[in-house]
């Protein structure tokens, strides 16, 4: 079985530079939340794993995936029009109000 490696090296990178972008711009009390997610592809070989991850890219619709919060508990969740740095249970609320 072979797997697509991970980056979380490039990941905690990212985030960092993000804070500092933020504190740069008068946002160092409340830096914004990063949500990360791992999703795992596995397969026979190299290039099975590369196929079955090109088929998931294939099926992934960027516009709804920017706009609902499908794999999280109670997803399902509009974003839109949200205030997205408060705690996700205020999110929740707003998003179920609406």
């Amino acid at each position: 079985m072979r797997a697509e490696s991970v980056d979380v090296v490039g990941a905690r990178a990212f985030v960092a530079g993000l804070h500092r972008q933020a504190a740069a711009s008068g946002r160092g009390d409340r830096p914004p939340l990063v949500m990360n997610a791992f999703h795992s592809v596995t397969g026979e070989s190299d290039a099975d794993v590369a196929r079955r991850l090109r088929d998931k890219h294939e099926r992934i619709d960027d516009e709804q995936g920017g706009l609902k919060l499908v794999d999280m508990p109670g997803g399902g969740v509009d974003l839109r029009g949200l205030v997205l740095d408060r705690p996700q249970r205020a999110l929740r609320r707003e998003a179920t109000a609406a």
